[in-house]
């Protein structure tokens, strides 16, 4: 009984104090790469703001408009199906008909959303190929997301927006 009072008590401390965790374990993390960079590991650094390349993307966009016509053809289906439910006068017939189309929208939304998450998992690889190329090709041994960066990288954004158009 003690040690699970024990326990206890330590998860409580840790969950209070979390976030100062966190901190500590983001300065150990920027100390050791600001040391690996002072002792050669990577000379050259750049940043990328991930976010910006994505809303820029035009196969990304191009996806987002497929998924809102797939939606769009989901929802009149969906219309449909309401329509013939309200037809049927017969309760039992009813209520089975309301569980086959609730069974097929479940299906159909699942498969929608599988194939989007997909071709986003495609083109997530693309982007990150791009990265990877431009980084390469200018010579940078690190490239970091904006956000985590305060100074001291170069902004390669726009060379891979210009890859990703």
């Amino acid at each position: 009984m003690k040690q699970t009072e024990q326990i206890g008590k330590i998860k409580q401390y840790f969950q209070k104090n979390k976030n100062y965790y966190l901190i500590g374990a983001g300065l150990i993390l920027a100390f050791a790469l600001g040391m690996g960079i002072n002792c050669g590991i990577a000379k050259k650094v750049a940043m990328v703001d991930v976010q910006k390349v994505v809303n820029s993307s035009a196969a990304v966009n191009a996806l987002k408009i497929e998924h809102q016509g797939k939606m769009a053809e989901l929802q009149t289906w969906l219309s449909n199906a309401e329509k013939e439910i309200e037809k049927e006068t017969v309760s039992s017939k009813k209520e089975k008909l309301t569980k086959k189309y609730q069974q097929e929208l479940k299906q159909k939304q699942q498969a929608v959303q599988q194939a989007y998450a997909q071709e986003l998992q495609k083109i997530d690889t693309l982007i990150s190929e791009d990265i990877t190329k431009i980084a390469n090709e200018k010579g940078y041994d690190l490239v970091i997301v904006k956000g985590m960066v305060i100074s001291g990288a170069d902004d390669i954004t726009e060379y891979v927006i210009e890859g990703v158009r």
